[in-house]
């Protein structure tokens, strides 16, 4: 009995652990948005967003739900490139006035562990030690022209939450409502 219940306890915290990990940050107070990320002379108006795909996206799923995401929160125009898209030598975005800025992704895994130990009446105790990995996304602009990179936009484990956090510095930074 004492097992059984030291078992759903185990498994009551690693589930926890897991969802917990996953929830961390899907709200972002517009205050904390870092404008200085956006570039001055940027223009949502005039310059078309080259966004560089997502890494290892075998089956385009989640590319496609930036799209979405692009097409509902950021204010200007983009497109959806390939990182080898970006050089200038490539004649479809080869004109800077237009395709001036790249927005690239960063992706930042942080492991999160929680030791929990059990000391039995016997003297005996038992320690457990579950981990999980949770991966941050953040954009930064890259000037196309000068390859000068900026500074990363607010990081979250949430797609949505990332692209939002993106979409509203922008926003913020160009006194778009």
């Amino acid at each position: 009995m004492k097992n059984n219940l030291l078992s759903i306890t185990v498994i009551g915290l690693v589930c926890g652990l897991a969802l917990g990990s996953c929830a961390i940050n899907r709200t972002i107070k517009n205050k904390a948005l870092d404008t200085s990320i956006v570039p001055v002379d940027f223009d949502p108006n005039k310059h078309v967003i080259l966004v560089v795909k997502m890494p290892r996206d075998r089956k385009g799923k989640i590319n496609r739900q930036m799209n979405d995401l692009l097409t509902k929160y950021y204010p200007g125009k983009y497109e959806i490139v390939e990182s080898n898209d970006l050089a200038l030598t490539n004649s479809k975005y080869a004109d800077t006035s237009v395709y001036k800025y790249a927005v690239l992704n960063t992706l930042t895994g942080v492991t999160h562990t929680t030791n929990t130990t059990t000391n039995y009446g016997s003297g005996n105790s038992h320690t457990l030690s579950p981990s999980a990995t949770t991966t941050y996304i953040a954009y930064r602009f890259l000037d196309r022209s000068s390859n000068t990179a900026y500074g990363t936009s607010y990081p979250s484990a949430w797609l949505k939450t990332s692209v939002q956090a993106f979409a509203n510095t922008v926003k913020k930074a160009k006194s778009i409502q």
